[in-house]
């Protein structure tokens, strides 16, 4: 058994939390999530379903919260030995769209929009 296997079946006391990765944080401030939140959820909450995406990471879904278009979070576990890192978090929607990707395509939009404008003249 392995400590997924131990979240699975809700025993907690053997798991040492990791929720500090950075990749993680900035995640959640790019999607206005809180870490309260997911703690809340991850350690009190019952999951929706989860897979599992290669040999030590898992997909763990989630409620999302109230305030979101969306219903779904995915968490990403990694399990090593007795420690579970989160390492990302990912609202589920039916199109996929974050704070990072809205400037990005405003600046590639822009930039498209010169080069249109160049080919006019």
């Amino acid at each position: 058994m392995n400590i997924f296997d131990d979240f699975i079946v809700g025993n907690y006391e053997e798991i040492e939390w990791c929720f500090e990765l950075t990749h993680f944080n900035e995640r959640l401030n790019d999607n206005n999530i809180s870490l309260s939140y997911i703690k809340q959820v991850v350690l009190e909450e019952d999951f929706i379903r989860y897979e599992q995406e290669s040999d030590n990471n898992y997909a763990v879904y989630y409620p999302a919260p109230s305030t979101k278009d969306y219903n779904e979070i995915k968490l990403v576990f990694s399990c090593e030995e007795n420690k579970i890192n989160i390492l990302t978090v990912i609202p589920i929607t039916k199109k996929f769209k974050n704070k990072k990707y809205e400037k990005i395509k405003k600046k590639r939009d822009k930039a498209h929009s010169k080069v249109n404008r160049n080919f006019r003249h």
